[in-house]
């Protein structure tokens, strides 16, 4: 039944460029996953979970990462403080 979960979980969520996770990036994987800490939904720790991390030119290492405002001053974003692609998770990938 778990595994059954599991599954229909990853089809609904994937593992895209996603750390939205409020304990995401810690180096500890906290999805509901064998392995995991079932802190966080299924593909919301993507980092730390899978270790494939983001796609190349995505990365949250924004100091105002994930906080739901895109700051990398690429195109939609609300604000210029961070390099282009470093806020990937609230500007998707650039």
């Amino acid at each position: 039944m778990r595994l059954s979960l599991l599954l229909v979980a990853l089809a609904l969520f994937g593992s895209g460029c996603d750390d939205s996770c409020a304990v995401a990036l810690d180096g500890s994987c906290d999805e509901l996953i064998p392995g995991g800490t079932g802190l966080c939904a299924v593909g919301t720790d993507t980092t730390d979970c899978r270790g494939d991390g983001p796609p190349e030119g995505c990365s949250d290492t924004c100091s105002t990462a994930r906080d739901t405002q895109c700051d990398d001053g690429g195109e939609g974003a609300l604000y210029d403080i961070c390099e282009l692609g470093s806020d990937c998770t609230d500007c998707g990938s650039r």
